[in-house]
């Protein structure tokens, strides 16, 4: 009877849980001989939404593209994740 209950709640509160996307914003963050770090703002009709996750699909891809290059320092990784904590520690490069 709970699994049953929270499922009635979930579906019941999932509803009312959808923003509506007004656009994408961008601004210059920093420039440096390596390029310009860009920060990318997704703009809501609400101000308490949020953005929590992006993804793509098979039938439906996600592309991102540039006129330049992108750049990939040789120190970073893929994901964050894969990155060791304690290279942020001494690396000023990192800060931004």
């Amino acid at each position: 009877m709970k699994r049953y209950l929270l499922f009635v709640l979930a579906a019941l509160t999932a509803g009312f849980a959808q923003a509506n996307l007004v656009g994408l914003e961008s601004e210059v963050y920093a420039e440096s001989p390596y390029g310009t770090v860009y920060r990318v703002y997704a703009t809501f009709d609400t101000p308490t939404d949020e953005l929590v996750a992006v993804y793509a699909l098979e039938t439906a891809p996600m592309e991102l593209s540039v006129t330049t290059s992108f750049y990939q320092d040789a120190v970073g990784g893929t994901l964050g994740s894969t990155i060791n904590p304690a290279f942020f520690r001494g690396i000023s490069l990192f800060r931004i």
